[in-house]
């Protein structure tokens, strides 16, 4: 079986499931069409499940009871990451210190951003804020004021619309549509490199930055590309 730490359920095919059968192979709680959803990676589509079952696995020194699912036309046979962790054949680091602390932007660097002045600027409506956002909304912005945006003083022909997007944490994420204003953006092509993980053995430090786009200020000649359409919600 193929060790999946994506996956969090063990599967096996359909002819593997014949061929245990025949090896008598022990196995209890077996179940008909169970009431699980299951999807590869990068797919929409639920795989076909036919059957589980329980079964007692030995490996790496260690038994255990774990429950596989029967693939109608599967390819190939999976050990979950639940399982590979419980034997001990995965391994997670959790001695990971997190570090938080407010990152400054980029010293010296502006991006300017090559616009295609043949393109007609776009003045977009506002998009009405949902009244439970609007305090939320209002004192996001009084503190991007204090850091990240300026006020805006005169006339803009760009202007996209605000769109708040309401997390999980129950804090506001401030987007922008810029798809009308992004088509007059002339691209730049960079090839992107391709990370293996071969490429990370022996990498000991990781880090995450929250915001990052957040730390990297904009030329003043193209800061008129992306104007929020008003300072304080009413």
């Amino acid at each position: 079986m193929l060790i999946d730490s994506g996956s969090k359920h063990n599967i096996t095919t359909d002819k593997t499931w014949e061929y245990l059968k025949s090896q008598k192979v022990q196995a209890f709680n077996q179940k008909k069409n169970p009431n699980q959803v299951l999807k590869p990676h990068g797919s929409n589509k639920s795989l076909t499940i036919i059957g589980s079952f329980e079964t007692k696995i030995s490996l790496n020194g260690k038994n255990l009871s774990t429950k596989i699912y029967v693939i109608k036309d599967g390819s190939r046979n999976l050990l979950g990451k639940n399982t590979v962790i419980a034997v001990g054949v995965l391994k997670l680091r959790i001695n990971v210190n997190n570090i938080s602390t407010e990152f400054p932007k980029f010293k010296n660097i502006s991006v300017e951003i090559p616009i295609d002045r043949k393109e007609k600027p776009v003045m977009q409506p506002h998009r009405r804020i949902p009244i439970p956002l609007k305090e939320k909304v209002n004192s996001k912005l009084e503190e991007f004021q204090n850091s990240i945006i300026e006020e805006v003083k005169g006339t803009s022909k760009w202007v996209p619309p605000m769109v708040p997007i309401l997390k999980e944490n129950d804090e506001v994420r401030i987007c922008i549509d810029m798809r009308r204003a992004n088509a007059a953006i002339k691209r730049e092509n960079h090839p992107q490199p391709t990370m293996l993980l071969p490429n990370l053995r022996g990498a000991k430090y990781f880090s995450g930055i929250k915001n990052a786009f957040n730390q990297i200020e904009i030329h003043e000649n193209s800061r008129y590309y992306y104007i929020l359409y008003q300072q304080r919600i009413i």
